[in-house]
């Protein structure tokens, strides 16, 4: 599929009388690194509004995610930058960010658009901002930095549809056929991005998302793991439950349990 039919797709889970056309988007285009483990973080939908779906149309879903370094206040700056501001999300990718690095004890791991050529990177930004001198070092300081490492975290979503709240009200009962279908299909989609044994753990983030992908992969009691999900194609899939930011998020106890699982995981697949 294309990564536009792949956005239509997805929106498959929802009712189609909730579908605002102004707020769909195409999956993201992949820039996956075949020589890097990989983790494929799962979420439920892109957070943003109808602006965030038309920025998406020229840059193909293109993100910058969260590091430090982009953090850091540049020569001259009084505010932030608008591509800084559009481009990435600490809220939301920090904490990931630090569960993964904790995890692998590796201060280093790639976001896919450390994937991507710088030129080409730089290409995509400018087509909908302006891009300084002084943002060009400020991205490619944390590119060099980042881009040689060992893992790369590739994030997706089940339903490509830009909502922030009320989202779960537009969505069909986990345990429709179609729906159930649908997501079984984005997963075998999502695994073939990856050539063989690259991709060492599929995280489920949300207690809605785990409850789609549980119901399409038909899981039971029976067939939960000892780390809390299940094997797909060989693939560990874990259950998080709960988010590692906003709304509901993680109690540390739980939290720990799970970098436990997850460390223990990545150790065994490595």
């Amino acid at each position: 599929m294309t990564l536009e039919e792949l956005g239509k797709e997805s929106r498959k889970l929802m009712n189609e009388d909730s579908i605002v056309a102004e707020f769909c988007c195409a999956a993201p285009k992949a820039y996956i690194d075949p020589e890097k483990n990989a983790i494929l973080f799962i979420g439920l939908n892109p957070a943003g509004d109808k602006e965030d779906a038309e920025r998406d149309k020229n840059t193909s879903g293109f993100f910058l995610n969260y590091y430090n370094e982009l953090e850091l206040e540049q020569k001259g700056q009084t505010k932030e930058k608008k591509w800084k501001k559009d481009l990435t999300n600490t809220q939301y990718f920090k904490p990931i960010l630090e569960f993964f690095t904790d995890a692998l004890s590796d201060s280093f791991i790639a976001w896919e658009w450390c994937n991507c050529d710088f030129s080409e990177l730089l290409t995509i930004i400018k087509r909908c901002y302006s891009v300084s001198v002084d943002d060009e070092e400020c991205l490619k300081k944390c590119y060099d930095m980042y881009k040689n490492s060992k893992y790369q975290i590739i994030v997706r979503d089940l339903v490509y549809y830009h909502q922030t709240s009320s989202f779960k009200d537009s969505l069909k009962p986990h345990d429709n056929p179609e729906v159930k279908k649908t997501v079984k299909e984005l997963l075998d989609d999502y695994i073939s991005m990856f050539s063989p044994d690259e991709l060492k753990l599929i995280y489920i983030s949300s207690a809605t998302s785990c409850k789609f992908v549980e119901a399409a992969l038909e899981v039971d009691e029976n067939k939960m793991k000892e780390f809390g999900g299940v094997c797909y194609k060989g693939i560990p899939i874990i259950f998080a439950g709960r988010p590692l930011n906003g709304v509901g998020i993680i109690d540390k106890y739980s939290k720990i349990r799970l970098l436990y699982s997850v460390k223990s995981i990545l150790t065994k697949t490595a």
